[in-house]
């Protein structure tokens, strides 16, 4: 992601692409990207309109090393993030995500997605339901 502009944002990170980032093991590249607040989970919408969870590792995505000398990165990644779920949450790109903690103790946690479908999304964290739709 180094070749990202990174903009910081309250309870995400978004990137303004300065050229096309893949996901691992898929054929459509990423497009937004968000991070909880304890930086435990991250949560990605790539260029198919796909949305997923991730668990990171010991809170911090920066922590990631080789387990082994022999293991390229990629085989490293994969052994450390674990993917909790994915969803076809979009028609089209996801262009910016969310995560929503305001109400975490009372309600819980929220992903709101948008997308180039010109639809706004609220989806539960834990498991990516559909909560409801704004938009088109």
């Amino acid at each position: 992601l180094r070749d990202h502009a990174r903009v910081r944002r309250r309870g995400g990170l978004a990137l303004q692409p300065v050229e096309k980032v893949k996901i691992i093991g898929e054929k459509d590249s990423l497009s937004a990207l968000a991070v909880t607040d304890d930086n435990t989970r991250l949560v990605m919408g790539d260029t198919s309109g796909r949305l997923r969870l991730y668990d990171l590792p010991e809170g911090d995505v920066l922590k990631l090393r080789k387990t082994s000398k022999r293991d390229n990165v990629e085989e490293t990644i994969k052994k450390q993030i674990k993917e909790m779920w994915y969803i076809n949450a979009h028609r089209k790109s996801i262009t910016s995500i969310q995560v929503v903690e305001t109400f975490a103790e009372t309600s819980g946690i929220f992903v709101v997605t948008a997308s180039l479908d010109k639809n706004i999304y609220l989806h539960w964290l834990k498991n990516g339901i559909l909560i409801g739709q704004f938009g088109q």
